[in-house]
């Protein structure tokens, strides 16, 4: 999180590459196969040659990848996701195209504001400070597509500042330290051949979420939860 995987038209000044701090250290060219947004934590597939680059590219194209996702959303959203829910809804690409999109999305653990502010904390106005621990996993790789899908259910992520709340947002910057964007890709799982050897890639989940998380009420049974 925090990093761009390259300089694109919506980087920022002084944004830091990742492509480009890669093939420093390594002193090899790299290809980006799998890229997060800039606030978005865990899973990247970078390769080092044009036939690994190209059988990877094959295997995103045609579905063989399984991308598991951790997200803390707005509000308790049990209710609407504890038994499972796909989201097939268009969400428009970097280019303004509306493009299919479909995300599996699976509540853990939710809970309702009052649950979460502790005694003597500062809460101005009518905030929801709900908060919930939800698994998505896109069959998709649209852009913003997790962020838009839960946005549009009412339970954007939290630290999202185009689709969530900035009141809300703030308060749990200053109050539970969140320093971005509370989403994580936790795991990949590559065929890389139809029917052949599967790649797993894991990547353990950022410190200031997992600190988020285990103050929660429900983060014993979330985590327990958890493929």
């Amino acid at each position: 999180a925090g990093l761009v995987v390259h300089r694109n038209d919506w980087s920022r000044k002084g944004d830091v590459a990742l492509l480009q701090l890669l093939r420093d250290q390594l002193g090899t060219q790299v290809n980006p196969v799998h890229r997060l947004d800039a606030g978005t934590s865990g899973c990247l597939v970078f390769a080092e040659d044009s036939e690994t680059t190209a059988a990877l590219q094959r295997a995103f194209a045609s579905g063989r990848v399984r991308k598991t996702y951790i997200a803390v959303a707005r509000g308790n959203a049990m209710p609407t996701l504890g038994e499972g829910l796909v989201v097939e809804r268009p969400v428009r690409d970097d280019k303004g195209v509306l493009r299919a999109a479909r995300t599996e999305l699976m509540c853990l653990g939710g809970c309702d504001g009052e649950e979460v502010a502790g005694e003597g904390e500062a809460v101005t106005g009518r905030l929801n400070l709900g908060a919930s621990l939800v698994v998505a996993e896109p069959t998709t790789g649209r852009f913003h597509q997790i962020r838009k899908h839960l946005g549009g259910l009412s339970h954007p992520i939290l630290g999202d500042a185009k689709h969530g709340d900035s009141r809300v947002n703030r308060w749990w910057r200053e109050e539970r330290g969140l320093r971005s964007l509370a989403l994580h890709c936790a795991s990949l799982e590559i065929e890389l051949e139809e029917g052949g050897e599967v790649l797993q890639v894991r990547c353990p989940v950022r410190e200031d979420i997992a600190d988020l998380c285990g103050r929660m009420p429900w983060a014993d049974a979330a985590r327990a939860a958890l493929p």
